[in-house]
């Protein structure tokens, strides 16, 4: 769920799911619009960083989550296990924002396929000044 149009949608399925939302984001997306689809949908969010230099720093998207939704209760966590683990008791966990972290999630339950080491590093680029 990387673009608000995707999250939108999302909102929709999940409504009445009321899920808890574990969520992350590169800093190149449009995080904070993201935030403001998704704050009113999850009962708790859980922010977790991922193995990624174009991750984009948890606490910003905290902000952005208290800003569309003040009472929201949001956990920033060190890692996506860490995350996970805040995610335990939970019925329902939208796991959500990044492809890199549904796959750090699928690594983190043992239901990934694919080594962790993997192609994961063909993903890591950075814009060339011309």
């Amino acid at each position: 769920m990387a673009h608000p149009h995707c999250a939108s949608h999302s909102r929709n399925g999940f409504r009445a799911a009321n899920p808890r939302c574990c969520w992350a984001c590169w800093a190149d997306k449009d995080w904070a619009a993201i935030a403001r689809v998704l704050a009113p949908l999850a009962h708790r969010v859980v922010l977790a960083p991922v193995a990624s230099e174009r991750t984009l720093d948890p606490a910003l998207l905290r902000a952005a989550f208290r800003q569309e939704h003040p009472e929201l209760p949001v956990t920033v966590c060190a890692s996506v296990g860490d995350a996970l683990k805040h995610s335990e008791q939970d019925p329902i966990v939208l796991v959500a924002g990044s492809l890199y972290l549904v796959g750090e999630t699928l690594e983190n339950l043992g239901l990934s396929s694919m080594p962790a080491s993997g192609e994961r590093s063909l993903n890591e680029w950075t814009a060339r000044a011309k």
